[in-house]
C-alpha cells in the first residue's frame, strides 16, 4: 500500500505539479481510503518527502542497471552522460523539481527535504564511470558538481521548450568538453 501511494504521489506530482498534488488525488490514484492514505502518511508533505525519497532510489537504480550495461570498450562516460540524460528528461525529474521549486516557499518541506542522497549517489556513479580527470583527483567533486549542473539546467530548458534542440545541445557540448580532458 505505501508503495502504491509513494508512486501515485510522483504521478500526481509529474502531471498536476505541487500546487495541485492533494492526498485526496493521491489516495484516489492509488487506489486506497483516504483514511489509509491517513495511516501511512498524516500529511502532504510527509507523503511528499517520502515519495520524493522513493524517487530518487528509483532514479539511482535506473541509472545504475542502464551503467551497468555499457560496453567497457565504448566510450563510457559519453554513454554514462547520454544514461543520466534520459533521467533529466523523465517523469521523475520533473516530480523532484516540482517538489524542489515548492521547497523554495514551503519552510516545512524545506526543512525536510535533503538533496544530498541523489546528488551523493549520482557522483559516486560517475566516479565509478569516469576515469581519472587530467585536471587531477582534487578536481573530481567540482567536475563532477559541473556535470549535474549542466544536467538540471538542461532539464529546466527541455521543460521550458520541448521542442527546443538547446538541451540536447548543451549535453553535447558536454560530451565534447569531456573528450577534450581525455574523458571517453
Amino acid at each position: 500500500m505505501r508503495e502504491r501511494l509513494l508512486r501515485a504521489t510522483v504521478e500526481t506530482l509529474s502531471e498536476v505539479g505541487y500546487s495541485r498534488t492533494t492526498t485526496v488525488e493521491i489516495a484516489r490514484r492509488a487506489g486506497v481510503s483516504r483514511g489509509a492514505q491517513l495511516h501511512h502518511f498524516p500529511t502532504k508533505q510527509s507523503l511528499v518527502v517520502e515519495a520524493i525519497n522513493y524517487l530518487t532510489e528509483k532514479r539511482h537504480e535506473a541509472f545504475r542497471d542502464a551503467i551497468g550495461l555499457i560496453d567497457p570498450s565504448a566510450g563510457r562516460a559519453a554513454a554514462a552522460l547520454d544514461i543520466a540524460w534520459q533521467g533529466f528528461t523523465s517523469p521523475l525529474f520533473f516530480a523532484w523539481l516540482e517538489v524542489r521549486v515548492a521547497a523554495r516557499t514551503d519552510e516545512v518541506l524545506r526543512a525536510e527535504l535533503d538533496q544530498t542522497p541523489y546528488t551523493a549517489m549520482f557522483e559516486r556513479d560517475m566516479s565509478e564511470v569516469l576515469p581519472t580527470s587530467p585536471l587531477g583527483e582534487d578536481s573530481r567533486p567540482r567536475v563532477l558538481a559541473f556535470i549535474l549542473a549542466v544536467l538540471n539546467g538542461s532539464g529546466l530548458l527541455k521543460l521550458a521548450d520541448p521542442n527546443s534542440t538547446r538541451s540536447k545541445d548543451a549535453i553535447e557540448a558536454l560530451k565534447q568538453i569531456a573528450a577534450t580532458f581525455g574523458v571517453e
